[in-house]
């Protein structure tokens, strides 16, 4: 039996699943474990393999994160000494620095976010930065980042703070964007909030179990919790 409940926005339906939660742990394994599999065979996957080829040769071993552009057309990845995007289709390096990053994430505009811990937020290619941030994940028109005051930003560029939510949220916590790029989902400390990813304007705040895991439907506005304690849970 799912669980479905309005949350006052045309766009989102939250949903929750107790019946299902060994489904949504096999789709929460599936997200967590195949795109570190992208990144680590460059020559097994078909779709992937010069792309993967083209980052490993840009950003070398002891790969820290990967991320696919919205439309498929691109992929990043970071380690401690070096960032890359690659093209999908031929492999093709189109930007790199010799930065590392802890966290890399592509946005609507093809744009590759740089999370570099202590040392700010860059853009990939671009001068300039901004202090430290606690989380983050690329929107459709930039970045939904969380400070380290526990204060979420919207960013439409490294100069363009487009919104800044004054409620706060405990640090650290996990962002995620919908498919869309329209939406935004904080899970921290057991509580899940949603809000529009442009304004951060708020739709949802709240514990309908101990949340530990959220997932986004790839093609609706549907948000999937794993609650503790649920079988096929941690």
């Amino acid at each position: 039996m799912v669980l479905r409940r309005p949350l006052q926005h045309p766009l989102l339906t939250f949903v929750l699943s107790l019946a299902v939660a060994s489904t949504l742990g096999a789709l929460l394994y599936f997200v967590t474990s195949s795109l570190p599999y992208f990144a680590l065979g460059p020559v097994a996957d078909p779709r992937f393999g010069r792309a993967n080829a083209c980052l490993m040769s840009a950003v070398g071993d002891g790969r820290l994160s990967f991320a696919v552009a919205p439309d498929g057309g691109a992929v990043a990845a970071s380690s401690a000494r070096a960032s890359a995007l690659c093209r999908v289709s031929d492999g093709a390096l189109l930007a790199s620095s010799p930065t590392g990053a802890r966290g890399v994430a592509i946005d609507g505009a093809g744009r590759v976010w740089c999370d570099r811990g202590e040392a700010g937020l860059t853009l990939l290619g671009a001068d300039g930065g901004m202090g430290a941030t606690a989380a983050l994940a690329a929107s459709a028109e930039g970045a939904v980042a969380l400070g380290t005051d526990g204060h979420l930003l919207a960013l439409h560029g490294l100069d363009e703070v487009a919104a800044v939510q004054d409620e706060r949220w405990p640090v650290p916590a996990r962002l995620s964007v919908s498919g869309t790029g329209a939406l935004v989902a904080v899970v921290a400390e057991g509580t899940v909030g949603v809000c529009e990813a442009t304004t951060l304007r708020p739709l949802f705040r709240g514990s309908p179990c101990r949340v530990e895991e959220a997932a986004w439907h790839p093609t609706r506005e549907e948000l999937w919790l794993r609650c503790a304690g649920e079988r096929g849970g941690t």
